[in-house]
């Protein structure tokens, strides 16, 4: 995490190319209500645009200085290849394709909070965000604590997570997986209270 040779990868997040995706993502959002209508109240349309006015401070910590990580960019447990043998084999991530540099614990949010229902999320969100900063840690990563991870995923399910349903309706997703994905991420970002994290 945050070694020299992410230097070499070449696509540490900056300005010039976060401010596109943020005008994509405005450019896209009315769009994605007015297809919702009635699945999308008028609070959560609020909280949308709070959330899209408030990107270019909150995806700051991007360009911060503080630690990032290589991620995967699509955590979902049918990027994942189990061993038949256990004993002898591990377990292969594979798709790579939308890997990038950006918060180690993104690739967590991605797939605790849009695709794990609520009941399997806060029984299991906490212990595996514990564990994965204790390896971090344990791996030699200094820098950051756990209340910076902690508010990193918050972050991710702020920045990334709310926003995927939308993504998931323009590559053409039934839309019953679209409101779906939108009822869990919406729920997750009321279960983590991530509204504190807004700027305004």
């Amino acid at each position: 995490m945050d070694r020299p040779a992410l230097d070499d990868v070449g696509v540490r997040p900056r300005q010039d190319r976060i401010d596109p995706d943020i005008a994509e993502m405005r450019e896209w959002f009315p769009r994605f209500a007015d297809f919702l209508g009635d699945q999308l109240s008028l609070e959560w349309r609020r909280t949308y645009e709070r959330v899209l006015a408030a990107l270019p401070r909150l995806l700051q910590r991007l360009t911060d200085g503080r630690p990032l990580s290589l991620i995967h960019g699509d955590a979902n447990l049918s990027n994942v290849l189990l061993p038949r043998d256990p004993a002898r084999d591990r377990a292969l991530i594979i798709d790579w394709q939308f890997w990038n540099v950006s918060l180690a614990s993104e690739d967590l949010a991605n797939l605790m909070a849009l695709f794990w229902d609520k009941d399997q999320r806060q029984a299991l969100e906490l212990d595996l965000l514990h564990a994965y900063h204790a390896v971090l840690v344990r791996f030699g990563v200094a820098g950051y604590p756990w209340a910076d991870c902690w508010y990193d995923y918050r972050l991710a399910v702020i920045t990334r997570v709310l926003f995927m349903p939308m993504w998931f309706w323009v590559g053409g997703d039934e839309p019953t997986e679209v409101y779906a994905n939108l009822h869990r991420a919406t729920q997750a970002f009321v279960d983590l209270h991530c509204a504190e994290l807004l700027p305004f």
